[in-house]
């Protein structure tokens, strides 16, 4: 019985910390999205000069 409840409790944990990498995962991929489209827009206002 006391085995059942160990179980659980790391199944539970190890749901939890799954979920935790998928979410931060998630922001990251956010965060790299913004700072490349920063910088695609930083370069597309450079006009070319002529020589």
């Amino acid at each position: 019985s006391l085995n059942l409840v160990f179980i659980t409790i790391l199944i539970i944990c190890i749901y939890q910390r799954i979920k935790n990498k998928k979410k931060l995962l998630g922001e990251t991929n956010t965060y790299a999205s913004l700072r490349k489209a920063a910088v695609e827009e930083e370069y597309s206002t450079i006009s070319p000069q002529p020589l």
